[in-house]
This record gives C-alpha cells, structure tokens and sequence, in this order.
C-alpha cells in the first residue's frame, strides 16, 4: 500500500508533462535516464499507482522455438510456419531454429500495429456508413 501511495505522487506530479526525464540517485552520484527509458519507468510507476502487481522477466538474446512460441501465444508448429514463411526471422544453431528477442518484439509488435490500424479502419467505415450505435 505504501509503494501505491508513492507512486501516485509519482503519477501526480508527472501527469500533465511531456517529455519526462528520471534522475536515479546511486550512492549520491545522479545518473540521468534516457527518454525511452523515463517513459518506460513512468509507465510502471502510473501501474504501480493503479494498484498493479509488476513482474519482471528476463529473456535471453537468442529463443528457443518452444519458448518464442510461448511469448506470441502461438502454438510452436504456427511459429515454425511463420519462420519457413519468412515472416520471423530465425537462425540455425547446429539442428536446432533459433529466434533473436528482438526479432520476435520486433514481429509482435507489427502486428499489434496492425491490428490496430486494420480495427481503426473498421471503425472508421463503420462511421462513414452509419452502421454505429
């Protein structure tokens, strides 16, 4: 509860600013975050004010298939198409497929991407012909 209550005074006093930097104080040296990396740290904050529960987890640099698969939500023989496909790429260690990180947040997140686009068009179209609500 404390940790809430911090960091909605966190949230309040970056609400309505853009561009926020974040400072980190390590044994009194102050080490100034990055602008991807202050958004990132906002957004976990305004979380936390919310009541969130945070996890952190760490994915190596290279995937197994199994474990990429698991991440997508997909099952592995779905992944293995969309490497043959071309769509993911991939790597060959030994006889075994192998996905960068990157190359699979890079894949999932065009997609979302595009999810998004493909809904803001329906929507779009339905409101263009008077099909809404």
């Amino acid at each position: 509860m404390v940790i809430q209550q911090q960091a909605s005074g966190v949230v309040e006093g970056v609400r309505d600013h853009q561009g926020v930097d974040v400072e980190v104080v390590v044994d009194g040296h102050r080490i100034r975050a990055g602008h991807d990396l202050s958004q990132f740290i906002v957004s976990i904050i305004d979380q936390l004010s919310d009541g969130a529960t945070i996890g952190t987890v760490s994915l190596p640099k290279e995937l197994t298939t199994t474990t990429a698969a698991q991440q997508l939500g997909i099952s592995r023989p779905t992944l293995m198409k969309l490497v043959k496909s071309g769509e993911l790429p991939s790597h060959r260690v030994g006889t075994h497929t192998r996905i960068l990180t990157s190359d699979l947040y890079a894949y999932r997140d065009a997609k979302l991407t595009a999810s998004r686009q493909a809904f803001e068009e329906l929507q779009q179209l339905e409101i263009d012909h008077g099909i809404t609500d």
